[in-house]
């Protein structure tokens, strides 16, 4: 594979990724609180096992600057090593 294709995949990856980004972003304000996490999370995995305190320890270890917002390179990072 070209690396030209290998830019244009990696570049088409983070298009979408922000694109979700800004999906989940209900409010317009570049964050993602708490509330539109878990609405986040309920659509890409409906799993009702998965209680409160689990996605808040999950929101916590996603927002590394610890503002209780996720900002969209948390948000990358995070896409990207899952």
């Amino acid at each position: 594979m070209a690396s030209d294709e290998l830019d244009d995949e990696a570049r088409e990856e983070r298009e979408e990724i922000e694109a979700l980004f800004d999906v989940a972003d209900g409010d317009g304000d570049g964050r993602i609180d708490f509330g539109e996490f878990r609405k986040l999370i309920a659509e890409l995995d409906p799993d009702p096992a998965m209680d409160l305190d689990a996605l808040q320890v999950g929101f916590e270890e996603i927002d590394t600057d610890h503002d209780r917002r996720i900002d969209r390179a948390e948000f990358m990072t995070w896409w990207m090593e899952r």
